[in-house]
C-alpha cells in the first residue's frame, strides 16, 4: 500500500463519517438559534445553493483530518480534497435539476444524491492523493481553490443565483 494512501485506509468509514458530518451540518444554522455566522457556513434554506455547504464543508473537513493523519504530511490531499469537492459540488447541482426536472422535488432523490456526492468527493480526494504523484506541487494553488470556493458559497448565500424561471 502506498504511503500517501493511509489518510484514507478505511475509505468506507471516511464516507459514513463524512454522510454524518453532512447531515448534521444540514440542520446547524437552526441548531445554532438561526446565527448570522454559522448561516454563511451552513444552509439557511433549501436551496441548490445552500445545500452545496453540506458538501463542500464536511469534504474540506475530511481534508483537514486526512491531511494532520498522514505520516508524513501529504500535502497531495489539498488537490485530493479541492477536485473532490468541486466533483461533488457539481453532482449534487446537476443531479438536483436533472432528477427534479424529470420527477419533481423528492427527499428521497435528494438525500440519495447527497450520499451519492459525498462517495464521489471521498473517492476521488483518496484516488488523487493516491496516484497523482505531482499532486503536492499544487497544494498552494489547491488551497487557494478552496479558499475561494469558500468565498463563493458566502457570497451565494448573501446573494443567491436565480435560475428558476
Amino acid at each position: 500500500m502506498l504511503k500517501s494512501q493511509k489518510p484514507y485506509k478505511n475509505i468506507w468509514w471516511w464516507i459514513l463519517a463524512t454522510v454524518v458530518l453532512g447531515t448534521i451540518w444540514h440542520f446547524a444554522y437552526q441548531i445554532s438559534g438561526d446565527n448570522f455566522a454559522m448561516g454563511m457556513v451552513a444552509p439557511i434554506n433549501e436551496s441548490v445553493w445552500e445545500h452545496q455547504k453540506i458538501v463542500y464543508f464536511p469534504l474540506l473537513i475530511s481534508g483537514i483530518i486526512a491531511y494532520f493523519k498522514s505520516r508524513p504530511r501529504n500535502a497531495g490531499i489539498w488537490l485530493g480534497t479541492l477536485l473532490g469537492v468541486v466533483l461533488a459540488m457539481l453532482a449534487v447541482f446537476f443531479g438536483f435539476y436533472l432528477y427534479s426536472s424529470i420527477i419533481g422535488e423528492s427527499l428521497i432523490a435528494d438525500i440519495l444524491l447527497f450520499v451519492a456526492s459525498i462517495i464521489l468527493g471521498i473517492y476521488t480526494a483518496w484516488w488523487i492523493t493516491a496516484n497523482l504523484k505531482n499532486a503536492k506541487k499544487l497544494a498552494p494553488l489547491a488551497i487557494f481553490g478552496l479558499v475561494l470556493l469558500l468565498g463563493l458559497l458566502v457570497y451565494w448565500t448573501i446573494r443567491p443565483p436565480r435560475l428558476e424561471p
